[in-house]
């Protein structure tokens, strides 16, 4: 047998070694994911992760669902807790003209609002936690896209709530409407 053959032999030599090792790795991953238990002793079930920040069957658990299904919510209620608690920003010139995620044009003039998760065309209040004053704004886009922040406000509703000089401030977010 010429030098060839033998190199062609190491190569499936060495596959078979590395095809080996990856099934070895899967049997050993399936076995430990199997010897997890899925009961507490005394019968009561294992608790499953939770998001951060959400208690099981909370409100925001069940617009989260109704989201997802498409469907509108209705949210905050009076006496109801804020939707979220959190730092809003807001973006104005430099964007003014430029397409949202809903397709419509930016208009800093407008009072509207970019947030991650609610839906599209919602209407929310939004409240300046240091001066008090809030402002309606619809959600027509999607960020912020800064870590920390919750919402970006359009120009006009930051001029509303006492912002633009600072840039930030600390808000809460009330659900009026779901999707218009």
């Amino acid at each position: 047998m010429g030098p060839a053959g033998r190199t062609g032999e190491r190569v499936k030599s060495r596959m078979k070694k590395a095809l080996g090792a990856i099934c070895g790795a899967c049997c050993v991953t399936l076995l430990v994911s199997c010897a997890v238990p899925t009961h507490r002793p005394g019968g009561a079930p294992t608790p499953t992760p939770q998001r951060r920040g959400a208690a099981a069957g909370s409100k925001h658990d069940a617009m989260a669902e109704r989201t997802r299904r498409g469907l509108p919510w209705r949210g905050t209620a009076p006496g109801m807790e804020p939707y979220q608690i959190g730092l809003a920003s807001y973006y104005g010139r430099r964007f003014h003209g430029r397409r949202t995620a809903n397709g419509e044009r930016f208009d800093m003039y407008d009072f509207t609002a970019a947030h991650r998760a609610l839906p599209l065309g919602s209407v929310i209040r939004v409240t300046n936690v240091s001066n008090g004053r809030s402002v309606r704004v619809r959600v027509n886009d999607r960020g912020p896209y800064i870590r920390g922040r919750v919402i970006d406000l359009s120009y006009a509703a930051a001029y509303r709530l006492g912002m633009v000089r600072s840039g930030l401030a600390r808000v809460t977010i009330e659900i009026v409407e779901g999707e218009e």
